[in-house]
Order: structure tokens, then C-alpha cells, then sequence
């Protein structure tokens, strides 16, 4: 009896053990295979090593330092000597001259000078000038101012001599029709008893066209 009772005991527990192992095969295969996660393994990324730029600093030299001049005395000026102002001397008047000038006459056709002075008779010159303008005609056509000088002689008894021309006027025209007023004047008066001189020298300056500038 003991062992139909450990026999069925036996048998139990492999009826219990073969149902444990089914159900633990069902349940194996049942069960779902966990679902498989792919994990990607990443490196952390490094930050960025920032490069710092170092700018070379510019060392001056210093200056030296110039050494200080110590400004040199002037000399002391010589004095000034003042010199005395000496007293101004009056200042010498010269003599005016005493000589007498020799007399000229203007007229329509020129001016009438002496050679000499001490003629002092204006009645003989003026009648001398009157004669000469009388007879002076100047070519027609000309332009501009031009003077002709003609130096003549009266003698003592008025004959007119050394007719000769001083200045010429650079028209031929205008030279001859002076000397030739001189000329056609003919002769003059005689001299005024009261000159002492033997002759009378005379210079005539005929101007054409006075009032033009050229």
C-alpha cells in the first residue's frame, strides 16, 4: 500500500512537473521578445578651443632725456657811446648869379633867342621876329608837332650873315622853309648905336603845329 501510495505519489508530482514545463513552454513562447533599441552611442562634442590672438604689445624705448643747457649769460652790452652832436654850421649861401640872362621872345611861328646877353632893346628884337614870322610858310600836310632851329648873325649894320641850321626838324620841307624865312627877311636895321657890340647872334625855333603832342 506504501508503495502504490509513493507511486502515485511519484506520478503526481511528474503529472505537476510535465504540466509546470508545458505551461512554463507556453508561456515562453507566448511572451514577446522585448523590443530591441538601438542606442547609438555619441561622443560629446568638444567645444570649440576659441584661439585667442595675441597682439604683440609695442615697447618703447623712452627717450633719453636731453641734459638740460643751462642758458649761457650774454654778455653785457658795451655801452653806447653818445657822441655830442656837434653844432650844426650855418649852411653857406651860395651867390646867386649875377649874370644876366639872355632875353627870348615867343611868338606865333616860334621863339627868338640871343646868343649873348645885355641887348636890352625889345623894340629891335620884336621888329626882327615880326619880319621873320612874316615870311615863314610851312609845307601844308603836316601832322604832328615838329621844330626847326636856324641860327643866324646881325651885324652891326643890320646885314644878316652865317645863316646856318642848328636843329634840323627831320622834314626836309620844314628846314628849308625856315632858312628860308631867315633868308627872305633880308636885311634888318642897323644895330641901336647904344650896343656895343659889333653883332647880335640870334636863334630861331620854328615850331609847326604847337598845339599837337606828336
Amino acid at each position: 500500500m506504501r508503495k502504490s501510495f509513493l507511486g502515485s505519489l511519484l506520478l503526481h508530482a511528474l503529472f505537476i512537473v510535465v504540466l509546470i514545463v508545458a505551461g512554463y513552454a507556453k508561456t515562453e513562447e507566448k511572451r514577446p521578445l522585448p523590443e530591441v533599441t538601438k542606442v547609438k552611442l555619441i561622443r560629446p562634442m568638444q567645444p570649440p578651443v576659441q584661439q585667442i590672438t595675441t597682439t604683440p604689445r609695442e615697447f618703447k624705448v623712452p627717450e633719453t632725456v636731453p641734459p638740460l643747457v643751462q642758458p649761457q649769460k650774454k654778455p653785457p652790452k658795451p655801452k653806447e657811446v653818445v657822441q655830442e652832436k656837434k653844432p650844426d654850421l650855418p649852411k653857406e649861401k651860395r651867390p646867386r648869379s649875377t649874370e644876366p640872362v639872355p632875353k627870348e621872345l615867343k611868338g606865333e611861328a616860334g621863339t627868338m633867342r640871343l646868343q649873348q646877353s645885355g641887348f636890352e632893346y625889345d623894340f629891335y628884337l620884336a621888329l626882327i621876329q615880326s619880319k621873320i614870322e612874316r615870311n615863314f610858310r610851312p609845307p601844308p600836310g603836316v601832322r604832328g608837332q615838329a621844330m626847326s632851329t636856324v641860327g643866324f648873325v646881325i651885324l652891326r649894320d643890320g646885314t644878316v650873315s652865317s645863316i646856318a641850321m642848328v636843329q634840323s626838324s627831320n622834314n626836309l620841307l620844314i628846314d628849308q622853309a625856315a632858312e628860308r624865312a631867315v633868308r627872305a627877311a633880308g636885311k634888318f636895321p642897323p644895330l641901336p648905336p647904344q650896343y656895343e657890340q659889333g653883332q647880335l647872334g640870334i636863334h630861331f625855333e620854328f615850331v609847326v603845329n604847337p598845339g599837337s603832342n606828336s
